[in-house]
């Protein structure tokens, strides 16, 4: 008999669900790809429960679903930025992609206002600082 998955299962059903996780934990990073953006919008703010239980799943395979977060990277949501690269990408052991990297070093170097207020660009230093050779002349912790 072949397992039907419930894709719908997977992801929370509100702020209240942490049985998800589960579910969730049953499946391999490919039988989840196609709801990887709606996990991710479930990390908009850290302190939601099911914010850290979906980042430990998703920090192994921070590189397979590289598009969804420079996806995040590009928005003006900096706060769901903040919990992105603080959860995810800077705890994971995994190193991040060229790719991830560059959108990260650009978010470091050349942050907007809003990124300095919400401190993005601070958060985007510590993961170069953790994964690459940063040049510290270029510029110092912010």
């Amino acid at each position: 008999m072949r397992y039907n998955m419930n894709k719908s299962n997977l992801i929370p059903k509100n702020k209240e669900d942490v049985e998800f996780i589960k579910e969730l934990e049953l499946q391999s990073i490919e039988k989840v790809k196609e709801v990887i953006e709606e996990l991710l919008e479930w990390m908009q703010d850290g302190n939601w429960p099911q914010a850290s239980l979906i980042a430990n799943y998703l920090k192994p395979h921070l590189n397979y679903f590289e598009k969804e977060i420079i996806n995040v990277l590009n928005t003006n949501d900096d706060m769901w930025k903040y919990w992105i690269m603080k959860s995810l990408v800077l705890n994971s052991n995994e190193m991040p992609s060229k790719k991830i990297l560059d959108k990260i070093s650009q978010i470091c170097y050349n942050p907007t206002q809003d990124e300095k207020e919400s401190e993005v660009d601070i958060v985007a230093y510590e993961i170069l600082n953790k994964y690459t050779s940063l040049p510290r002349s270029s510029k110092s912790e912010p």
